[in-house]
């Protein structure tokens, strides 16, 4: 991605959407960060990008890929209504 064509990519309407990775990409990477950080309930979390993919965010790069809880304070329900 380069700024020249910008107009392309992350400026046009869905792109973000087009870059989302499957579950079967996303899970793996999921339940590694659970076993990492010692957490069994898969259910109460969200598999999150740091950097968002419509900011161009890397979609699969573990660096851009947190944990985060749907309920709560700063929850993944709280963020996505953001």
């Amino acid at each position: 991605m380069h700024q020249e064509d910008i107009q392309e990519t992350v400026c046009r309407y869905g792109w973000s959407a087009s870059r989302r990775p499957p579950w079967s990409e996303t899970a793996p990477i999921k339940r590694d960060l659970m076993r990492e950080q010692g957490i069994a309930r898969a259910s109460e979390l969200e598999l999150d990008h740091i950097v968002s993919l419509g900011l161009a965010g890397q979609p699969l790069d573990r660096r851009n890929l947190q944990l985060q809880r749907w309920t709560g304070a700063c929850s993944a329900r709280a963020k996505d209504e953001l």
